[in-house]
């Protein structure tokens, strides 16, 4: 960059937004970061390894994403946006998800709309918007996956349902919902204008494996996607079936597949500049390692007793998953987007348990 470019960046003290909210800094940017509350602000300034780049950022408080000027004045002067905020795919919380999401994504267009300036626009959205609610959890009884999976990757496209999950429903099937329902918000909005001033690229990964710069204890990584090989290394039937909508006394079922955060940090990066495949206004990539099939997570036991026999054997390997198979071609973006290979399944398993392994069991609390 001949000048330094600023970017509007959503989600910045998240896993995947506080990873990118560095390498966005590393690169050059200055970057307006909107978060929803003061604490998220301070939690990640004091990072290190952030707090030397705080000349680059300026942050703004918007406690309400849905409102449709949420951020009217966060954009002023920027040239990209990228929109990484989401909810979480593990709360238990009863309510209308896809409304909440489509209101957020329709928030980050109008910004786009309303500031001349920006360039691109890039969308985290997930493997789960290229799916099918069955794709991840089996329907049951017997929940055991049935046919063979559909071929998926970044030009999969599925309507939105006409109707919602009630909001007491399973938690993760309100937030597959939400992530199909919010990608094609975006989809359909770059096909009904082909000759707005902006590209769009929509980023949809695969289980995010890996460190979390702003994760302080192993309580806090259960938060992340790592979850999927606690799932293996543990029995948390009875913590996180609810969530899954199935039975605590069956196997965790667990969509194979995954990617590596440096992956997923880079690609964010790189979807602000490279050229869009044959001259398109928009494009969506997957981003999934060792397409067709994906790294079976119920491998990780496996894997951790050839590769670190020493931490293999402080864990109780005590959980049973259900291994659901896929179909992806992820391949597209390791050609045109992160120009490298992912990260290989086998190496993504080692360091993210060694990582979580390393962390503190809680957070010391103050006197």
């Amino acid at each position: 960059m001949a000048q330094a470019e600023r970017v509007l960046l959503t989600g910045g003290n998240g896993v995947i937004g506080s990873a990118v909210l560095l390498a966005l800094c590393e690169a050059g940017y200055i970057i307006n970061a909107v978060v929803r509350r003061q604490d998220a602000v301070d939690k990640t300034s004091a990072h290190p390894s952030i707090n030397k780049h705080l000349d680059r950022i300026q942050w703004t408080i918007v406690p309400d994403f849905t409102k449709p000027d949420a951020f009217a004045d966060a954009v002023k002067g920027c040239h990209h946006i990228v929109h990484v905020a989401s909810p979480l795919p593990f709360t238990s919380r009863a309510y209308d998800l896809r409304t909440a999401a489509l209101q957020v994504t329709q928030s980050i267009l109008n910004a786009a709309e309303s500031e001349p300036l920006v360039k691109r626009l890039v969308v985290t959205g997930s493997e789960a918007g290229l799916t099918e609610y069955s794709e991840w959890v089996p329907e049951g009884p017997p929940y055991q996956p049935s046919g063979a999976p559909p071929p998926r990757s970044g030009a999969t496209y599925l309507p939105t349902p006409p109707d919602r999950p009630a909001d007491d429903s399973a938690p993760f099937r309100r937030y597959v919902d939400s992530k199909l329902a919010s990608g094609n918000l975006v989809r359909d909005y770059a096909t009904a204008h082909p000759d707005s001033h902006f590209q769009i690229v929509l980023l949809c990964p695969s289980w995010v494996l890996g460190p979390g710069l702003l994760i302080r204890n192993k309580t806090e990584a259960l938060s992340t996607a790592n979850l999927v090989l606690a799932w293996v290394m543990m029995n948390t039937a009875p913590f996180y079936h609810p969530v899954l909508g199935i039975p605590t006394d069956v196997p965790t079922p667990v969509r194979s597949g995954s990617v590596w955060i440096d992956d997923v940090v880079l690609a964010h990066v790189r979807a602000l500049s490279v050229p869009l495949p044959d001259g398109e206004r928009s494009h969506t990539w997957l981003l999934a390692s060792q397409s067709p099939s994906g790294g079976k997570i119920s491998d990780a036991g496996e894997i951790l007793r050839r590769r670190r026999p020493d931490l293999a054997e402080k864990l109780s390997f005590a959980g049973r998953v259900q291994d659901m198979p896929t179909n992806v071609d992820g391949t597209s973006a390791e050609r045109e987007l992160l120009g490298k290979k992912y990260v290989p399944f086998e190496e993504q398993v080692v360091r993210a348990v060694e990582w979580m392994v390393s962390l503190p069991d809680a957070e010391p609390v103050s006197a």
